[in-house]
């Protein structure tokens, strides 16, 4: 869902966030391995979205986006809502500018950017035993391992399972009694590694934040 802080350099800074798996490669068995490039397995163009509710997790209390009907049909002749939200709310792509003074922004970024070969890196057996896992530089070799180099230019999604809790903030957030978020992430070397090694394009995670939540302390309410 939610992706940041990639700006290694302006190229590597075009994020995309996605939760869902190519139509038409079925899911590996949890614990059975990763998933290839989408090459390996046919092309197509696949929707990853999450429904932006006022419901879904923000990564701060009180972000949430406020809805309201500004007309109706029994009342104006049509249907209207007005919505506030935050750019960085739900399923969404980071430009450079968000972290780097001076960056190119969304208005800024081609679309040939953003279209892009796609690898999966699956951790969501180990995430779902440590809510603080990272993806690492010994993942990223499994990978490859078992389905060949990751593609120069791609995006590299992790699948932690945390999709599975879009629907209960608390439980996407993990926020502890001590107010400190708890979810998955890259972790700093396999970032590293993936830039310097295997030139990618783009990161991608289902849960609020490329790097993991923790230690990263919630803002009290």
């Amino acid at each position: 869902m939610c992706t940041e802080k990639l700006t290694a350099g302006e190229r590597w800074s075009v994020v995309r966030r996605s939760r869902s798996r190519p139509p038409w490669r079925e899911r590996p068995r949890r614990g059975s391995g990763n998933r290839p490039p989408s090459r390996a397995g046919g092309t197509g163009c696949v929707t990853s979205p999450h429904e932006l509710k006022t419901s879904i997790p923000p990564f701060e209390l009180g972000e949430e986006p406020v809805s309201e009907t500004v007309a109706t049909i029994e009342d104006d002749g049509y249907y209207m809502q007005k919505w506030e939200i935050i750019e960085h709310i739900g399923t969404h792509v980071d430009a450079p500018g968000h972290f780097t003074p001076g960056g190119r922004l969304a208005l800024d970024l081609e679309p040939s950017e953003l279209i892009v070969e796609a690898v999966v890196v699956d951790i969501a057996d180990r995430a779902a035993r440590d809510p603080d896992t990272v993806v690492t530089v010994d993942d990223l070799r499994a990978f490859e391992r078992r389905h060949g180099r990751i593609p120069r230019d791609s995006a590299v999604l992790m699948d932690s399972g945390w999709a599975a809790k879009i629907g209960d903030a608390d439980a996407y957030r993990g926020v502890d009694a001590d107010g400190v978020l708890h979810f998955p992430g890259f972790g700093a070397e396999a970032t590293e590694w993936l830039l310097r090694r295997r030139g990618i394009r783009s990161l991608g995670v289902d849960t609020l934040s490329i790097d993991p939540g923790s230690p990263r302390r919630s803002t009290p309410t």
